[in-house]
């Protein structure tokens, strides 16, 4: 009997083996960069998730309740449902290799039948065990890098602008040791943020309602903190919650310093190049019309290695900007963003709604995941060090208006210092006590 139980066991294990997604160590490149993208495996087809399909092609692709896929680039519509290898393409009965499909838990659908649908070119490398992508497209003889050009140039040209907006945030965090998991429930922030900008001279006003969660530590009573900051050449400026403006303590950083590194980003060029070298994708999405104008939308992406590097190139010039031979500069800042880069894995998608008449951005919207494993020190409560993992989603949406509309930003001359600001706190505290 326990012969026989041995023997179904194994060919369950066998059948199992046969039956599941071949994992693979499979390359994805799209216009040779590599793609930081799962690719499955299934009856020698590479399967990848929707997000995929619009990482490389820009293509609106979705799937509603009832499992029906449906992919939409420019005049193609390709339409798909989960389990069946049936699907229709601009009308016509197509049938795909392998049919869509969930694999641990996120819908995949075969990358070359897509890929052949949005007529996109796709090739297999078996030297290097790579799928490669090669796909390009222009907008009235325009590239997307032609036409972002266009846009900074336009923005530079108006010189001030003013956004408005919102940010929704959550966090899931854990903690693991020996002794256990200790997770964290999730923790969500909304922010509402108004803010305008000048480049000549360089001014940034920004107001920001951030509602907090109930039960947070440091949260007001009624849900809600507001934060007016401004920006300029002779510092940083925070406005208290009892009206006083602030000029906040930095000693050492070198402001003219901090305006040159912001001058570079009003150099189009200079911003094309910095894309280019990091490695952000940048592709067509579907055309909008919206208030009778109509908007290229350009989508430009960042995964985890260009991610990275930005990360790591701020983290290079903070020791001109931070007062050196100190702790802060020289030790415990750098040491703990630089642990933080280590394990870091992000991605990030911005999509940008440009005006075909004048090429100014009319509004933004994206995501952003961050994925951080941070190490964690003996405690009283952990007793052995720990792994602290950290999973952050954000989702924003601007509209950017009033190009050109010159803008007057708060009074900041009789700001008091920080230091101070806290010392007349603290006396004042004393003295309602007394």
């Amino acid at each position: 009997m326990k012969r026989k139980m041995l023997a179904l066991l194994l060919v369950m294990l066998l059948l199992a083996g046969f039956c599941a997604p071949a994992m693979a160590d499979v390359n994805l490149t799209s216009n040779g960069k590599a793609l930081d993208q799962s690719v499955n495996i299934i009856d020698g087809r590479g399967m990848v998730s929707l997000s995929t399909i619009t990482r490389i092609s820009g293509a609106d692709a979705s799937a509603d309740a009832d499992e029906n896929i449906k992919i939409i680039k420019n005049d193609t519509i390709l339409k798909m449902k989960v389990g069946d290898s049936a699907a229709d393409l601009n009308g016509k009965v197509v049938t795909a290799p392998v049919a869509p499909q969930f694999i641990n838990g996120i819908l995949m659908v075969p990358l070359g039948f897509v890929c052949n649908a949005l007529q996109i070119d796709i090739n297999w490398d078996p030297q290097t065990q790579s799928i490669n992508i090669l796909y390009s497209e222009k907008r009235e003889g325009m590239t997307p890098e032609d036409i972002l050009g266009k846009c900074f140039t336009a923005t530079k040209t108006m010189n001030s602008y003013k956004i408005t907006g919102n940010a929704q945030v959550t966090t899931n965090m854990s903690i693991v040791t020996p002794q256990g998991t200790n997770t964290v429930p999730a923790i969500t922030v909304n922010e509402t943020i108004q803010g305008a900008f000048s480049q000549k001279p360089l001014v940034m006003d920004m107001n920001m309602k951030v509602d907090m969660p109930a039960g947070l530590p440091g949260a007001q009573a009624q849900g809600a903190q507001n934060m007016e900051m401004v920006m300029n050449d002779q510092g940083v400026f925070m406005k208290m919650p009892d009206g006083v403006w602030v000029k906040m303590d930095m000693p050492g950083i070198d402001y003219k310093a901090l305006l040159e590194q912001q001058s570079n980003l009003q150099d189009p060029q200079y911003i094309i190049d910095q894309m280019k070298k990091y490695g952000i994708t940048l592709v067509f999405n579907n055309e909008q019309n919206k208030d009778g104008k109509s908007y290229w939308v350009i989508s430009a992406a960042m995964d985890s290695d260009a991610f990275r590097q930005i990360y790591q190139t701020m983290l290079s010039k903070m020791p001109s900007l931070l007062p050196q031979g100190s702790a802060t500069s020289d030790q415990l800042v750098p040491q703990m963003m630089n642990d933080m880069a280590k394990n870091m894995q992000a991605d990030v998608v911005m999509n940008m709604f440009i005006d075909k008449s004048n090429y100014l951005i009319k509004s933004v919207n994206g995501d952003m995941n961050i994925n951080l494993a941070l190490q964690v020190p003996a405690s009283a409560a952990n007793q052995s060090p720990g792994q602290m993992n950290m999973k952050m989603l954000e989702k924003i949406n601007f509209e950017i208006s009033d190009y050109g509309v010159v803008f007057t930003s708060p009074n900041v001359s009789k700001a008091i210092s920080f230091s101070d600001y806290v010392k007349t706190l603290a006396a004042s505290t004393k003295t309602a006590k007394s």
